[in-house]
């Protein structure tokens, strides 16, 4: 679930985030792959995220604690 500010409801199911997302993407043309034309997915800027924390010299068990990964 992921909370929305000015919602009445406080949190939509993860699938839901996961459509929006990727409707962002290809309502922006944001493509991951040049090639094939794929837009973005709610995975791809997750794979983004972990990497820039890996970057920072922050570990996986921090990181997945703050996903919500067990």
């Amino acid at each position: 679930m992921f909370a929305i500010p000015g919602r009445r409801s406080a949190q939509i199911p993860g699938k839901r985030a996961s459509r929006v997302i990727a409707s962002i993407g290809r309502l922006s043309k944001v493509t991951v792959n040049d090639a094939t034309g794929r837009t973005v997915t709610v995975h791809d800027l997750r794979r983004s995220f972990g990497t820039r924390w890996a970057g920072a010299g922050l570990g996986f068990p921090t990181f997945n604690k703050s996903c919500g990964i067990r």
